[in-house]
């Protein structure tokens, strides 16, 4: 039987996967697009909790995009490209660090054009064609078609101008399961494949084109921006590229005070977009129940859940790692395996000696605390005896 692989104190994994961010687009009846702003501006609403105030109005500042008045339709795009899974070890150290590369390496080499890895790939493929990176703007769609091409579609040949070029009904592509790949999929997933496995270098651009089924100024979603500290009555900020710094006119003349800003361009965040993509793990065990897939993460961890789907014994990747060495990558746990290395991250696990002096330090630092919390509590007594006498 092979001997369990130590996991080294310093491990870190590259993401094999490039995003930009996605940039969002108004379409007007002759095709043109412009990118969709977005606007800081006032508004009052109404208070949706009791909160036992008096006052029903809540005024608030917060920002929105919205498509223009001649819009309509949606385009949204973004581009990726795969790298190499072979080079994506990145830092190896540690205690038996030279046995766990060289077991990463030999697993690699099992995965490249293996049945697994092309199961990953296709799931990825599925989810770039359903639309699941456009999250709540999916729903503002009467029909999505979604486009991915390949490289430079220059480089086509002259009688076939949509060689490079793949697309899908985003709202007829399933969701929550992964099986009966169309044509386009599982042409997409070869391409991640063939990148994953480091034989092809090419760049994929993705568009969505929403067709709003109406025309005029549209609220789409942008990502938003998480703060801890926003000022008293900011409601919302939205996530921007090209970020405008805001000059306010003088209030006091009405010819040049401004009720709303534009602050940027709306976008998706490449983080929101790559979650949607790596969305592929039903290989959990509560699958069956809950009948979704969850974003492939190393504990199983699940926002939306607010839970650990991984986060017990022999499921997680830090079970999984030690027996890198045996893994099958058609298996289960193998396909979970190379989707985890494809979403990166560091992955060190402490040392057991390291870990070990540091809990005696920690014990030794607290046993040396309440030895002096009790010298003072008997100084404290004894001096407090002593003026009663």
């Amino acid at each position: 039987m092979t001997e369990k692989l130590n996991i080294p104190s310093v491990l870190g994994v590259r993401r094999a996967l490039i995003v930009s961010d996605g940039l969002f687009y108004g379409v007007d009846a002759a095709g043109v697009n412009r990118l969709i702003p977005v606007i800081r501006h006032g508004i009052r609403g109404t208070q949706n909790q009791s909160k036992g105030a008096n006052k029903v109005n809540n005024v608030q500042r917060t920002e929105s995009a919205k498509t223009f008045h001649d819009s309509c339709a949606l385009h949204v795009s973004f581009s990726f490209r795969p790298l190499p899974l072979m080079e994506g070890l990145t830092s190896c150290s540690g205690r038996d660090a030279g046995h766990f590369r060289a077991a990463f390496e030999g697993f690699v080499e099992r995965a490249d054009e293996s049945d697994g890895l092309r199961e990953v790939c296709r799931r990825m493929a599925r989810n770039v064609f359903n639309g699941r990176w456009l999250w709540r703007n999916r729903q503002l769609g009467l029909s999505i078609v979604i486009t991915a091409t390949v490289g430079d579609v220059s480089d086509a040949p002259a009688d076939k101008d949509d060689a490079n070029t793949l697309s899908q009904d985003a709202l007829k592509t399933p969701l929550n399961h992964f099986n009966e790949y169309t044509k386009a999929e599982i042409a997409l997933g070869d391409v991640f494949m063939s990148q994953f496995c480091g034989s092809s270098t090419q760049s994929i651009v993705v568009t969505a084109k929403i067709d709003l089924g109406m025309a005029g100024s549209v609220e789409v979603y942008p990502s938003q921006n998480y703060t801890s500290d926003k000022p008293n009555g900011f409601a919302r900020p939205l996530y921007k590229v090209d970020v405008r710094k805001i000059h306010r006119n003088n209030k006091d003349d009405p010819d040049t005070f401004e009720d709303s800003v534009q602050t940027g361009l709306a976008a998706l965040r490449d983080q929101k977009i790559w979650n949607a993509l790596r969305t592929i793990d039903t290989w959990y065990a509560d699958y069956a129940e809950t009948g979704l897939p969850i974003p492939v993460e190393p504990l199983g961890a699940n926002l939306s859940a607010d839970t650990f789907f991984r986060y017990y014994k022999n499921v997680s990747l830090f079970d999984l790692l030690p027996r890198l060495s045996v893994l099958n990558p058609n298996s289960d746990e193998g396909m979970f395996m190379l989707a985890c290395l494809i979403r990166g991250g560091v992955l060190g696990v402490e040392d057991e000696e390291k870990k070990a002096k540091k809990e005696a330090d920690k014990a030794e630092k607290e046993a040396k605390k309440a030895a002096k919390t009790l010298e003072s509590n008997n100084a404290d007594g004894a001096e407090m005896n002593g003026g009663e006498a």
